[in-house]
């Protein structure tokens, strides 16, 4: 474990002994001693910072990349966090495109750190995982959306990087299939029992869906149908009017998603600012008119928030 000099602010690493004392130690930077309790306040503030940077950085600016990096700052202060790893794991995820995945990576992710499941990690282990099942059912949907018109693949390239990427998400839902065993048994029925009722019936669904892509058939436009070795099995001329999108992204927002969302809050901010000065400044001069007058921002609040959701849905 490591701690942060109050003096000097330079890490100190500590011994497993030194850790559970809990008292004292030496600075050999500015040669001081340091109270280990006030070096653990310190690394503590230093580490909330890079993980509230990444998490900014993801789901504000959809920075993945440098939401990544940041995490990895933080697993420098905090060794085998596994808050962080799951943030870069998100990162990963959230930043691939049909033609350039990234869910297998995650594996490689977890196995880098030396992760101990007890209860809490337990829990944070079983809810990524129950992202994951969302952001899969994502990928299904996006598939139709983007790869597809009418159960019809655009091209043979769509097509390749369907099957590729359903293979990446196996890869990392047999992780989680082999993982389980490893988890806390009271903290995982706890789990079920209390937050995700529906996680094991959720869990077969969406892995028995991804197996059966091995066994299927699939038409692509103007070349005929194909199985999941990419093999032609016969030629049939499908057509489609349908687009092909040079945007392959399954989650990351467009920079004007950025930019509405940005602003929409900033107004909504600014209006309950509002309405909350007239209602306090009314009620205390007993002004009733004032304080009735807040109802106005407090109503074009709720319109922004609504034409947010209406325009963003």
């Amino acid at each position: 474990m490591k701690i942060i000099c109050p003096n000097c602010k330079k890490f100190i690493t500590l011994t497993k002994k030194q850790e559970k004392e809990n008292g004292n130690v030496y600075c050999k930077h500015c040669c001081n001693t340091v109270a280990v309790e006030d070096g653990k306040k310190l690394i503590n503030k230093e580490f909330k910072s890079y993980v509230d940077g990444a998490k900014s950085l993801c789901i504000n600016s959809a920075e993945f990349d440098k939401s990544y990096d940041l995490y990895e700052k933080a697993m420098e202060l905090k060794e085998n966090d596994l808050g962080c790893i799951i943030g870069m794991c998100t990162n990963l995820i959230f930043k691939s495109k049909f033609d350039d995945f990234h869910y297998g990576s995650c594996v490689n992710v977890i196995e880098r750190y030396d992760i101990y499941l007890n209860n809490e990690n337990t829990f944070l282990y079983l809810n990524f995982i129950n992202q994951c099942i969302a952001y899969t059912k994502t990928f299904f949907k996006m598939t139709d959306i983007v790869l597809k018109d009418k159960d019809i693949f655009l091209s043979y390239d769509f097509l390749k990087y369907y099957l590729d990427d359903t293979k990446e998400i196996i890869r990392l839902f047999d992780y989680f299939k082999d993982s389980l065993e490893l988890l806390d048994k009271n903290e995982y029925k706890d789990f079920i029992n209390e937050v995700q009722i529906n996680f094991e019936k959720d869990f077969k669904e969406i892995y028995e869906k991804l197996y059966k892509v091995k066994d299927e058939t699939f038409k692509v436009k103007g070349l005929g149908d194909y199985n999941s070795s990419l093999e032609k099995i016969n030629d049939v001329n499908y057509e489609s009017n349908k687009e092909i999108r040079s945007d392959l992204r399954l989650f990351a927002p467009d920079k004007q998603f950025v930019k509405v969302r940005r602003i929409a809050f900033i107004v909504m901010g600014f209006l309950l600012l509002a309405a909350l000065t007239l209602l306090i400044t009314g009620v205390s001069i007993k002004n009733r008119t004032l304080a009735l007058v807040s109802i106005a921002p407090t109503a074009l609040c709720g319109l922004t928030y609504y034409l947010y959701y209406r325009l963003t849905k």
